[in-house]
């Protein structure tokens, strides 16, 4: 298409760019004064029908998603018998161009470390959302001209609708790009993770800081086998003027082993930025690289599972790029954020920032453009498009807004409680443990790592009165012991090891336990009243005043008459003694005391009395107090239940619930127990707020077709609740 031509609606300005699967241009919206990028793909990619399904469902997915490191997608659709999608045009340069500026080609380390923090913040909210980029490289990280410069991770799309099994395109390509490939890329592994993006932004950082990619070789098949059993190379030895930490950093983020990397991508991106920080000590470069010869996939070799102990000794830091009221008539970057006021809402944690947001801007070969590949991130299986909702088991794809009397989840008799997490559920029945949906780690304990459509029961357990999980990680109190088991990276079941184990393991030093929680690698648990907690410590969730991983359990000072706990991505919080309190990450005012300062010491929830539950979501927090459910933190969804949008570092009341029971948050959704009905509130795009709609609400819905609840679980997309004795969930169903 020339300039002047008119195309789904928009007026062509210019061509941006050239990739594989389509051209991008600059085009004036139809009816708005703005420009935006549009990207026409080709016949040649579009034309096998189950892309074309899956294109529309990602796009949607995509759509949804509101992030300061992500520029959004606008739309979609077909003209001309062509697949478009628009997304909000850029002004700026890749990251490999600003780097081209520089002497050699290498970045100053502090800009290296802000954009790994930035583009690390963005992959782990969108790994949360289930999505994996695949494609993580510097001609895909955009930067504005202003100054700090505005950071953007682009290419979010479609390219792993082409082939969903195995991650390479139908001409048999891969779905990435050769400098950064990951070994399980390489290996089509079936069950992919975020680890799959963190080495990619391993390769981008060690680029940036060296100027060369970390592997070379005189042709595709050298490449590919340095990725797959060449030991990570030093950054040191191509700049030694680099602190002696940083080669420790860049080992694990790049294992082969994507268990033994970093337990997210903000992870890793706080331990390079504390390796980079000036001070950090330099030493003599010692050459440990080797040649290693061609081999075939059986001699792959495996990293040694991570240490328990944290590269990071310093409490993370995020910057924040996005001004906190860019004024109206900035020209680097034209971004419409309408609906999505500035302020907390908008602020990112390096765990996983805010979580509604996308960019698709343009570029597979070409400097200027932004390319789109989005992967839905199911275990590694992107079939959810063309499967049927399951009734009495099974894992659905397909949305169900609300449970019904005839699909409760098999097996389970007089059911107690239950929990979701993420693509996967377990509940209390008859004093067993019944868990379902993915098992990459194990987490299902019956000793396998095989998905379960249906509920498995857990090995060895009885007497079991409460269970928690999330992906990965599941525990259970039995007979007042604490059990736990599937991943444990960061040390999170507690037994004093990094291995995980497919059957329970007991957590030695705890009795007289009653409550449970565990999440994003780190567990909490309440003990003859005294609260403990073990595993990731990134953001001192651990409440030891520390920052350091502990793969045992360490009490929390400063608290007794405890009587709940609950923990979530690098936030932790209690009841004691009638009061909430909170530690951890703050970013979005989980500490509720009006403050967004991150401690590692305990804040008092401010305003609550007679407080007699709590619960931890993604960025929001919720707790009872007197009966009434109260909510704090991140709002974009909703989430919070006061009929708005806007975030609070103070609590305030969910409306219309006065005798709640009991409260759950999930990552953008919470949901309460009052009178044996339940009630869930924010986002619902996967219509897991039980209504029988998919329609986001920022006050109090009820659960249709279900009475006497007695128990509730909200995950990522997921919601399940007890009634009657049996367990019925809905939204991206695990059952």
């Amino acid at each position: 298409m020339n300039a002047g031509d008119a195309f789904a609606g928009y007026r062509i300005v210019r061509k941006l760019g050239v990739g594989g699967m389509g051209e991008v241009y600059l085009a004036v919206h139809p009816r708005l004064p703005r420009h935006d990028a549009l990207k026409v793909l080709t016949s040649a990619v579009q034309d096998d029908p189950s892309f074309r399904v899956r294109f529309d469902r990602e796009a949607e997915i995509a759509a949804t998603l509101f992030h300061p490191h992500i520029v959004p997608l606008y739309d979609r659709g077909e003209a001309d018998g062509r697949l478009w999608i628009s997304m909000a045009y850029v002004e700026g340069a890749d990251a490999a161009v600003r780097a081209a500026g520089y002497p050699g080609k290498k970045l100053p380390t502090q800009l290296a470390a802000d954009i790994v923090t930035a583009v690390g913040s963005a992959l782990d909210y969108a790994h949360e959302r289930g999505l994996l980029h695949r494609d993580v490289k510097p001609g895909n990280i955009l930067l504005t001209d202003s100054t700090p410069p505005r950071i953007y991770l682009s290419d979010f799309g479609i390219a792993k609708a082409q082939d969903s099994q195995t991650g390479v395109t139908v001409t048999g390509a891969f779905v990435g790009s050769l400098p950064y490939v990951a070994p399980e890329q390489i290996r089509a592994d079936t069950h992919t993770t975020g680890a799959l993006d963190q080495y990619q932004l391993a390769c981008t950082a060690f680029e940036l800081l060296v100027g060369e990619p970390p592997y070379a070789g005189p042709g595709m098949a050298a490449v590919l086998n340095q990725h797959l059993h060449a030991p990570p190379p030093s950054p040191r030895l191509r700049r030694p003027e680099l602190p002696d930490a940083v080669d420790a950093v860049f080992t694990r983020a790049m294992s082969k082993d994507p268990a033994a990397r970093y337990p997210t991508c903000a992870a890793f991106a706080s331990a390079l930025a504390a390796a980079l920080r000036p001070g950090a000590p330099t030493g003599p470069v010692v050459d440990t690289s080797e040649t290693v010869p061609l081999a075939g996939a059986d001699q792959t070799r495996h990293a040694a599972p991570p240490s328990t102990e944290r590269l990071t000794p310093t409490v993370r830091q995020t910057r924040q790029f996005v001004p906190p009221d860019p004024p109206p008539s900035a020209p680097t970057v034209r971004v419409n954020s309408a609906g999505h006021p500035p302020g907390p809402v908008d602020r990112v944690t390096s765990g996983g920032g805010a979580r509604r947001g996308v960019l698709i801007a343009v570029g597979v070969v070409a400097v200027a453009a932004l390319v789109a590949v989005i992967a839905l991130m199911m275990g590694g299986n992107d079939d959810s498009a063309d499967r049927d909702p399951v009734a009495g088991g099974g894992r659905a794809g397909t949305p169900s807004a609300g449970p019904t009397s005839r699909t409760p989840a098999a097996g389970i008799a007089d059911a107690t409680s239950v929990a979701a997490g993420t693509r996967g559920a377990c509940a209390v029945g008859g004093g067993s443990v019944f868990c379902w949906g993915e098992n990459t780690s194990g987490q299902l304990g019956d000793g396998t790592t095989t998905d379960r459509a249906e509920p498995v029961r857990v090995k060895d357990l009885t007497g079991v009165t409460a269970v928690t999980t999330d992906s990965g990680t599941t525990c259970a109190i039995s007979d007042g012991t604490v059990f736990c088991w599937g991943a444990n990276s960061s040390g999170q079941l507690g037994n004093g090891s990094a291995d995980d184990s497919l059957t329970p393991v007991r957590v030695p030093g705890l009795s007289g336990v009653t409550a449970i929680s565990t999440h994003s690698g780190t567990t909490c648990a309440v003990a003859g009243g005294t609260a403990h907690c073990w595993g990731f410590n990134d953001s001192g969730q651990v409440g030891d005043g520390t920052t350091d991983n502990r793969s045992r359990p360490t009490r929390v000072p400063g608290l007794s008459n405890v009587t709940a706990i609950s923990t979530s991505h690098g936030t932790s919080c209690a009841v004691a003694a009638k009061a909430a309190r909170c530690w951890g990450l703050n970013e979005a005012g989980q500490h509720g005391d009006g403050s967004t300062d991150e401690k590692v010491t305990l804040s008092r929830v401010a305003g609550l009395k007679n407080v007699t539950a709590i619960d931890v979501g993604y960025n929001a927090v919720c707790a009872i107090a007197g009966g009434a459910p109260f909510c704090w933190g991140q709002n974009d969804a909703g989430q919070l239940g006061d009929g708005t949008t806007e975030s609070r570092s103070t609590p305030v009341r969910v409306g219309g619930i006065d005798s709640a029971e009991s409260v759950v948050a999930g990552v953008a959704q919470a949901c309460v127990v009052a009178d044996g009905t339940g009630f869930c509130w924010g986002d619902n795009g996967f219509g897991q707020l039980g209504d029988n709609t998919t329609e986001s609400r920022s006050t109090p819905v009820r659960v249709v077709d279900l009475s006497g609840v007695s128990a509730i679980g909200a995950g990522e997309d997921t919601a399940c609740a007890v009634s009657g004795g049996k367990v019925y969930c809905w939204g991206e169903v695990a059952t």
